[in-house]
């Protein structure tokens, strides 16, 4: 059974916005929640922070488009483990350069997995 966020779990000092402390990989950093994004993003500047002998593989790429429909250049996909305060899960996130750490997508929000078959 998953844990749920507490209250203890949301950090307003980061700003307007939700933003959740957490980690990527055992990477510590804040995501943002953002349910108009149907993927979780994850900045390559976050992914490059994982340690290479742990950093998974990235696979295909998905495609994304930002707000107004500008592209967002993506390295790829990976298998990730999170952790959103008390809450861990894997997810299969998108790597790409974007300007928050990380982005929490609809398909964590509800706890939807994405795979190659999507």
């Amino acid at each position: 059974m998953m844990s749920k966020l507490g209250h203890s779990d949301f950090d307003p000092k980061l700003g307007n916005g939700v933003y959740l402390r957490g980690s990527v990989e055992w990477v510590p950093i804040a995501f943002t929640a953002d349910t108009g994004s149907s993927r979780t993003i994850i900045a390559h500047s976050v992914f490059s922070q994982i340690p290479e002998g742990k950093r998974p593989v990235l696979k295909w790429s998905a495609s994304l488009m930002g707000a107004g429909g500008s592209t967002i250049c993506d390295q790829g996909t990976a298998r990730l483990n999170l952790c959103l305060g008390n809450v861990e899960l894997q997810c299969d996130a998108v790597v790409a350069e974007i300007g928050d750490q990380a982005l929490l997508g609809y398909d964590v929000l509800v706890g939807r997995e994405h795979g190659p078959a999507d």
